[in-house]
């Protein structure tokens, strides 16, 4: 497997996202603001959120297996239909949030 990419104190959407995905490595993003950001059935599997705010992100269908989200603010964040298997999740805020499905 690559190294994982770090990415730090960023504002990133939809596009930024998909650029990071085109090099196939797993990507840590620090500090990192996606607030209202459609990541809809994107596969971030093996991504790391540490610190980072996704209020109101939409991330519904998305593919997060192994993912990691430590310390993350995520109110409003939806989260219907996404893989979560083997997720990890610590001092997250996901209050709100929609794991529907």
């Amino acid at each position: 497997m690559p190294a994982s990419q770090i990415i730090t104190d960023r504002r990133l959407a939809r596009p930024d996202i998909q650029a990071l995905l085109r090099d196939d490595a797993p990507v840590h993003l620090i500090d990192c603001d996606l607030e209202d950001a459609d990541l809809s059935q994107l596969d971030l599997s093996s991504w790391t959120f540490e610190r980072c705010v996704l209020r109101r992100t939409d991330l519904t269908g998305a593919r997060l297996e192994n993912s990691v989200w430590k310390s993350c603010r995520a109110s409003f964040i939806r989260l219907a239909g996404a893989t979560l298997a083997e997720a990890a999740f610590a001092s997250a805020d996901f209050s709100t949030g929609v794991f529907r499905g």
